[in-house]
């Protein structure tokens, strides 16, 4: 520790401050890498070692007793650290700030499940190799699929191992711990996920969409609704709906007349989708949306009741779906 007078306090000496739109398991992993440690050792002596273990959720929700570890000993005040964790979104997102419609709502990093692709942290390989690398909150959100300022599609797994990625890893003792490596964006295989070039390309259609997204949640309202979270919970039912009718010969003769060039086979619920699998029906739905309710009418079953998963459908869409 060095004590800054300008602060009144002990300092962490290798503080580094959070980068824009930073995710807190990011900028936690930086930190801890920038003082040349283990991670379980900088978490037994500074961060409540308990909070971390066997966690699934350290980027959900802001702590209390973390928030106030790190404000003791960093110049951050805490509008700055509650903005790293995914439940700063609030309301864009979601009408009530629960844990559970959180849960429904975004993706979040996981430290157990490491054989399963879908609890990956997602990346762009080109924001990694901008100045310092690390890893943006817009990331973890379901309804990311590209990223706008390099025109590239996100990633949930290393090109170098196939594996998904994971800064944090778990010991058997369940003591969290991350492999040191002079980058976060070098995978624990040894590949740097910076220098990864993909010859694909998103389309128009997918940056339309991405664009819109990003443009809905940061202004909490778009030209449908006057609240981004119902846009954003109609979207996610239309691509459930797709996923599921896909399967009817009834259905699929319909939307291969609509989108021919498209073979779907998704066999994993909606909250369970990788990139890919949201690339493929994420834009159509958007698309679906975009000539409301012409599409609508064209490809849903007539008086289609809604499951009691999507409590929260507008009624301008609902409408469309049961009186007609």
């Amino acid at each position: 520790m060095i004590y800054i007078s300008k602060f009144k306090k002990d300092i962490w000496p290798l503080y580094v401050p959070p980068l824009p739109d930073e995710l807190f398991s990011s900028w936690i992993y930086r930190l801890i890498s920038n003082h040349r440690v283990n991670s379980d050792t900088f978490v037994k002596n500074y961060l409540h070692q308990k909070l971390f273990e066997r966690n699934n959720d350290i980027d959900d929700f802001p702590k209390e007793e973390i928030i106030k570890t790190i404000k003791e000993h960093t110049p951050c005040k805490t509008e700055e650290l509650i903005e790293l964790f995914l439940s700063s979104y609030n309301s864009s997102i979601i009408e009530n700030n629960t844990p559970e419609e959180i849960s429904k709502s975004i993706q979040f990093l996981k430290t157990k499940s490491f054989n399963n692709r879908r609890n990956s942290i997602v990346f762009c390989p080109g924001c990694l190799s901008k100045n310092t690398p690390y890893f943006r909150k817009k990331w973890r959100l379901t309804t990311s699929i590209v990223c706008v300022e390099c025109n590239s599609y996100l990633l949930d797994y290393c090109p170098g191992c196939n594996a998904q990625i994971s800064y944090w890893n778990n010991k058997k003792s369940g003591e969290i711990t991350s492999h040191i490596s002079h980058s976060i964006a070098i995978c624990k295989c040894g590949y740097d996920l910076s220098n990864f070039f993909s010859p694909l390309s998103p389309t128009p259609t997918e940056m339309e969409y991405q664009k819109y997204i990003n443009s809905t949640i940061e202004n909490g309202f778009n030209l449908h609704t006057q609240y981004s979270f119902t846009y954003l919970n109609t979207l996610l039912f239309i691509a459930y709906m797709l996923k599921k009718m896909i399967k009817s010969p009834r259905f699929k003769k319909r939307f291969d007349k609509m989108y021919p060039e498209l073979d779907i086979t998704i066999d994993v619920p909606l909250y369970d989708w990788n990139v890919i699998q949201k690339r493929q029906l994420l834009p159509i739905a958007y698309n679906l949306l975009e000539n409301f309710p012409k599409n609508i009418k064209e490809i849903f079953p007539k008086k289609h009741t809604v499951r009691k998963e999507f409590k929260q459908l507008p009624y301008w869409f609902e409408k469309e779906l049961l009186f007609r």
